[in-house]
C-alpha cells in the first residue's frame, strides 16, 4: 500500500491521518480485507482545528473555561 500517513491504534480501531484520504480510502479497505481485518465501521472526516495543533505542535490545547461571574457584567473598576 505503500505509505498513506500516520496510523493510530486504539482498542477503540484504527486512527490514519493523511492528505487526500478520500484517494486512500479504496488503498485502505484493500490493505485490510488482504489481512483477513473485517471492517464494522468506516468513517472519513476532516480533522478537528485541535488535531491539526496537536499534529503540528505535539501539544494539546488547553482550554479553560471561563466561570461566568456574578452580576453579568463582570466586576467594576473603583
Amino acid at each position: 500500500m505503500g505509505k498513506c500517513g500516520d496510523g493510530i491504534a486504539s482498542e477503540n480501531g484504527l486512527t490514519i491521518m493523511t492528505k487526500n484520504g478520500s484517494a486512500l480510502v479504496t488503498q485502505v479497505v484493500r490493505a485490510l480485507d488482504g489481512a483477513g481485518i473485517n471492517i464494522e465501521q468506516l468513517n472519513l472526516s476532516a480533522p478537528t482545528l485541535d488535531e491539526v495543533f496537536l499534529k503540528l505542535t505535539g501539544k494539546t490545547l488547553n482550554v479553560v473555561e471561563r466561570k461566568q461571574t456574578t452580576g453579568g457584567w463582570g466586576r467594576r473598576r473603583r
